[in-house]
């Protein structure tokens, strides 16, 4: 008798425990959800980033997923509005330059209309941006007068920048010659001088206070002792005042990216880059990815050689409002006491 009882309790036991495993009616795991993220050219840093945390997220989030998709951000926007909204909403981008992005919300050229329903998500990178030389007599915004100048190929959304420093700010932009040119290009043009200053520096800001720069970049600095064109705040107001995008100053300290790289401290105007989702983008899924950046950008940015991806500092962005922001994301920015623009 007593063994059928032992028999019989081991049965409920293992019965019990077999019941438990399963799961119950509305408890099971979470489906993937899955994000196509379009961003720019393989190999460029928009790129790289995605990648990055497109595996970072399959390693570390139990249902969130990315699948990097490349190209050029104006093509991108327009191909994903053309989706239908199942697909549209689940589309996000990682390559719009803070200047595009106004142009998109205001329905400037060459944007085909107000992408008011375009909503930034994170700021991940800061980037600032100078004319380069070789030349020791052009030491500043005057002394390019009468000089060529290589700037980024053509609708590159950085030279918008540029044009308007030498057009707003210094008032030089009738009296130079431009030329556009491939990133990796500018050292040979340099070299050569086909032209006199390439717009070749690029600063990225890093963890701890630290700057980075480009490949293109670093080309340029080692081959001869480069000086750089500064810009200043009151450049950088002029600039702000007469047009529709808002720049910023980052400030390069004297051999910060090595001995006399820069040669002295340096301003750069500088823009940002950054993830966007659309609004009707689930809440649910934007507050998740803002939440999982934030506990993981240490080790996102060592994926990125230290690239700063501290999203909640580089949020405080000039010109940038909550209205701009996905609901997902300023929900978790405002739990978080983070401030949106200034």
């Amino acid at each position: 008798m007593k063994g059928k009882t032992w028999i019989t309790a081991a049965a409920v036991i293992g019965i019990a425990f077999f019941l438990s495993a399963l799961p119950l009616s509305g408890a099971s795991a979470r489906e993937e959800v899955k994000l196509e993220m379009w961003s720019a050219m393989i190999g460029v840093p928009a790129y790289q980033a995605s990648l990055t945390l497109s595996e970072m997220l399959k390693a570390k989030h139990p249902w969130l997923r990315i699948s990097p998709v490349e190209g050029h951000s104006f093509a991108n926007v327009h191909a994903i509005d053309a989706f239908p909204l199942e697909r549209k909403k689940y589309c996000l981008l990682n390559s719009l330059f803070s200047t595009e992005y106004t142009r998109a919300l205001l329905g400037l050229p060459p944007w085909k209309r107000k992408f008011t329903d375009l909503k930034v998500v994170m700021l991940e990178s800061s980037d600032g941006l100078a004319l380069g030389t070789y030349d020791p007599d052009i030491r500043t915004p005057q002394d390019l007068r009468g000089k060529k100048i290589g700037l980024f190929p053509k609708r590159a959304a950085p030279n918008e920048m540029m044009i308007a420093l030498m057009k707003d700010a210094w008032g030089i932009l009738d009296t130079v010659k431009l030329s556009y040119h491939r990133p990796m290009a500018m050292q040979d043009m340099l070299v050569t001088k086909v032209v006199d200053a390439v717009y070749g520096i690029v600063g990225v800001e890093m963890m701890g206070g630290k700057f980075g720069q480009t490949p293109f970049t670093a080309n340029i600095l080692a081959a001869r002792k480069t000086y750089w064109i500064k810009a200043t705040p009151e450049d950088i107001a002029k600039v702000n005042a007469k047009n529709p995008w808002k720049a910023g100053l980052m400030k390069v300290s004297k051999d910060a990216l090595g001995p006399g790289k820069p040669p002295e401290d340096t301003g750069l105007i500088s823009g940002v880059m950054g993830i966007l989702a659309w609004d009707k983008t689930p809440e649910n899924v934007v507050y998740e990815l803002v939440k999982f950046v934030d506990e993981n950008a240490q080790e996102w940015s060592k994926r990125l050689r230290g690239r700063r991806m501290d999203h909640g500092s580089i949020i405080a962005w000039p010109g940038l409002t909550e209205d701009m922001v996905h609901p997902g994301a300023l929900k978790y920015y405002e739990e978080k006491g983070i401030k949106i623009g200034r």
